[in-house]
């Protein structure tokens, strides 16, 4: 989940705050796998969207 601020609470959640670099490497690692809602594609302006 891209949660953009690491509060307390997401924390507790066992979230953590990863460096840019390793969030886009599983982005394009993980954006063809098929979701509940579709398969993922890259956006024209950078980032992905669902199909």
């Amino acid at each position: 989940m891209d949660c953009q601020v690491e509060t307390p609470h997401l924390v507790s959640l066992g979230a953590r705050g990863i460096p840019r670099p390793e969030f886009y490497d599983y982005l394009m690692r993980n954006s063809y796998e098929k979701t509940l809602a579709g398969k993922w594609k890259l956006a024209d302006k950078g980032g992905l969207a669902l199909q």
